[in-house]
């Protein structure tokens, strides 16, 4: 009979099937409890029935424990026992057999279960993948929380590094404090071509300024101070770094001084060597410096101290200032040098200057040199003589500056240099050609290149934009929406560093230097922008950033362009009146540091305007209000230097009104004081006593109580006005003179007998001023001689 494939199929299966049960059986207890099971029946059976158990898919287990419980069965039934097997052993397995089900599951009823069984797997293994994509995704927001947190903690330890820079910075500075010596700016070369500390050239035509400094320097006396003026751009600066360059190898200590910090108060400095301090724009801060220099005037012994004051132009209201009282002048004078203000430059000088530049641009690019008469040169096929040359640069600059003078050499090694150039034509080019290096040297894309130039314009506007504030606090985060839209992120500020090839701190971004080339660019670049309302918004954010900075360079841009429509702009923006407490301070800040650099026509509508603001919105803030009253003595100080006494008395009674809401404060209370004595000078010189003898009489009332507190600073104004109203000619009768000489004796006794309340007046008679035949002078002689053994 053939065989049947399907029965030979089924047989593979149960032979496999046995087999599979047969390696399912290899625990130990299940091969002892079928040992005693032996002969071919067992086999079958268990060939059979492990067969049928996988073909149905029911697991191997149960089919052996039924088995195991069957040849036990069998064995009972034959009488027989299990070899080696205990009575207790035997108990076990029967209890396990009685634990089996009673009745056995069906072939539906397995087929259901492995249904069940497979639908179970099925949800497990879906379970299990859904809960491995769970942890894929968890683990990718884990990695990126993790890379963002990695990002916050670099970016939280570099602000951190900035924040120990920044201590570092501030820690130096208190130390400066404590050592009471002046802080040195670097003074180390740059890329920038025309700033005076690259000396791109020698310095020519100053040859007499330079022998003149030279004894500056060697001068016997312990101290002494120099002004040296001159027009933006006449080469001050660059010769004052020559001098401090000079000073160096003759082993002194020589530098520029930032005013910005610790310039109040110099009294224990004790230099360990010679030093030269050169301080540049010094005219906007004499209401600082001048207190000083006056005491550093008092030393007699040490190391050589040299002051170089560099200015623009010498007023006679700052120099005043800066000279101070008649107690000081003498002593101010003992210790002053001279003054040299810079001439223009000769012909020679500037033709020096023009083929020097030409001379090096040719070595740098590999071209011809100047010919040999030194009169003609070629450039680009296109001839040049002195004459012309010279001709050209009086049209752009009749001052003959040699900053012009560089400037228009590089035009012409440019090739485009053009006989009807102007002042302004040649500033265009120069900053076109600055701008292409910029570029360059930043690495900037063309969309930013815009927004990179508004940011130096308005760090160029405050001459420095600071990047934290007194409390470690970023300003830039203050940007208002108008300006913020035109500038570059501030991650990325530094770039403007390479770009103006300047050196910077941490603190300050770089700015344009000299001042004729950036002031020139703060104009044309606010040009620029359309709207007048983010051009305002330029300036109050530099206002608000640094106030006494943008002052000065507001003051040097309306002196040096005033018929430029942008520097018109600048001049007439007015605090508004919904200004807050900080602006309203730098307002008012601004419109001091103004008061101290321009004629006071120029600023006499913004002080009234801060005045308005300050009495209207901050009437009790001290500190506002305090600002407020020395710019008002400020301008009442320059009014009267103008000869406009009337304007300048209207602005003393705003003061009165001010230091009336605060009789407790002492130097608002001092401003008045210093104001009153300047106004009786003023009405001594006019001869008018009816107008100096009610001041005086305030003045008198003010400067008693002040001193009864023990404020010694108000003798100085009470002791000018005593001598000023003294020296009347008219003044009504002699008895009034004495009365007065009489009550300042008293006071004077009563509150500070010192020998400096005397020196004024010994210089006042040492000059001749008194009246001989007046008897109230007669007295005074006498009171004097004897007052003045007293104080020595």
């Amino acid at each position: 009979m053939p065989e049947n494939p399907e029965r030979l199929d089924l047989l593979k299966k149960l032979c496999r099937g046995g087999s599979a049960f047969l390696r399912e059986l290899a625990t130990d207890q299940l091969k002892e409890m079928l040992k005693p099971l032996t002969g071919h029946a067992l086999n079958s059976i268990i060939t059979t029935a492990g067969g049928a158990a996988m073909i149905a898919g029911m697991p191997l287990w149960p089919v052996a424990l039924a088995l195991a419980a069957g040849g036990v069965g069998l064995m009972v039934m034959k009488g027989r026992k299990p070899a080696n097997r205990s009575d207790e052993q035997l108990q076990q397995i029967t209890a396990m057999i009685q634990s089996l089900p009673t009745s056995v599951p069906t072939l539906d009823e397995l087929r259901q279960q492995m249904r069940q069984l497979d639908l179970s797997t099925n949800h497990l293994e879906e379970e299990v993948e859904a809960l491995k994509a769970l942890l894929e995704l968890r683990s990718d927001r884990l990695l990126k929380e993790i890379y963002e947190q990695r990002e916050q903690l670099r970016k939280y330890f570099a602000h951190l590094d900035d924040r120990l820079d920044l201590f570092d910075a501030k820690l130096n500075q208190i130390l400066d404090i404590m050592a009471h010596g002046p802080h040195f700016m670097p003074l180390e070369k740059t890329q920038n071509r025309y700033l005076y500390t690259t000396a791109r050239v020698a310095l020519f035509g100053r040859e007499t300024e330079q022998k003149e400094l030279q004894n500056f320097l060697a001068d016997a006396r312990p101290v002494a101070w120099l002004i040296l003026s001159g027009p933006g751009g006449m080469g001050k600066s660059r010769l004052a770094y020559e001098l401090c360059q000079q000073a160096q190898t003759q082993g002194w200590i020589a530098g520029r001084v930032d005013q910005t910090k610790n310039t109040e108060n110099w009294d224990d400095w004790q230099p360990q060597k010679n030093t030269l301090l050169f301080l540049d724009y010094a005219e906007a801060r004499m209401n600082i410096l001048g207190p000083t220099l006056q005491r550093l005037c008092d030393r007699c012994n040490g190391p050589k101290i040299r002051l170089l004051l560099v200015v623009r132009q010498i007023d006679s209201g700052w120099m005043n200032l800066f000279m101070g009282d008649e107690s000081c002048q003498e002593k101010m004078e003992n210790c002053r040098f001279k003054e040299l203000e810079l001439p223009p430059l000769t012909d020679e000088a500037l033709w020096h200057i023009v083929t020097a530049i030409v001379n090096s641009r040719r070595q740098e690019e590999q071209q011809p040199g100047v010919a040999p008469d030194g009169n003609t040169f070629t450039v680009n096929g296109k001839n040049y003589t002195r004459e012309q040359i010279l001709a050209e640069l009086n049209t752009i600059d009749p001052e003959k500056r040699p900053l012009f003078a560089a400037m228009a050499a590089d035009a012409i090694m440019d090739g485009k240099m053009s006989r009807q150039w102007n002042q302004e034509e040649l500033l265009k080019h120069i900053l076109h050609h600055e701008k292409q290096l910029w570029k360059k040297c930043g690495k900037v894309t063309p969309e930013d290149e815009i927004k990179y130039q508004n940011l130096m314009a308005l760090s160029t506007l405050c001459r420095g934009f600071r990047r934290y504030d007194e409390m470690g606090q970023k300003l830039d985060t203050k940007l208002s929406p108008w300006v913020a839209d035109q500038l570059p992120a501030t991650g990325h500020w530094q770039h403007i560093v390479s770009m103006m090839g300047q050196q910077t701190d941490e603190e300050t971004l770089s700015f344009l230097e000299p001042d004729l080339l950036g002031e020139f660019f703060v104009l044309e670049q606010l040009r620029q922008i359309n709207s007048e309302r983010i051009r305002k918004a330029f300036f109050l954010t530099a206002l608000l950033n640094s106030p006494a900075e943008t002052a000065l360079t507001a003051a040097m841009i309306q002196r040096d362009y005033p018929a430029h429509p942008i520097a018109t702009f600048l001049h007439e923006i007015m605090p508004s009146p919904s200004c807050d407490a900080e602006e309203t301070m730098a307002w008012a800040t601004y419109i001091l540091l103004l008061s101290c650099s321009l004629p006071p026509e120029q600023c006499n509508a913004h002080y009234y305007a801060i005045y308005n603001l300050v009495t209207t919105k901050f009437p009790d803030h001290p500190a506002i209000n305090l600002v407020l009253s020395i710019g008002a003595f400020n301008l009442i100080f320059t009014w009267i230097d103008a000869d406009n006494v009337e304007k300048a008395e209207s602005i003393f009674k705003q003061l009165e009104s001010v230091a009336a809401k605060f009789p407790d404060h002492s130097e608002i209370n001092l401003a008045l004081a210093r104001s009153a004595s300047n106004l009786i000078l003023d009405w001594r010189n006019a001869g008018k006593a009816e107008k100096a003898k009610p001041i005086y009489d305030r003045l008198t009332k003010l400067c008693s109580y002040w001193l009864k507190q023990e404020k010694m600073d108000f003798m100085e104004p009470w002791m000018r006005g005593f001598v000023n109203i003294m020296q009347i000619e008219d003044y009504p009768h002699p008895k009034d003179k004495l009365e007065i000489v009489r009550e300042f004796q008293a006071l004077s006794e009563e509150e500070w007998t010192h020998k400096k309340i005397w020196s004024v007046i010994m210089i006042w008679m040492k000059n001749g001023r008194s009246h001989k035949n007046d008897n109230g002078t007669e007295f005074f002689n006498v009171r004097y001689s004897a007052l003045i053994r007293r104080a020595d």
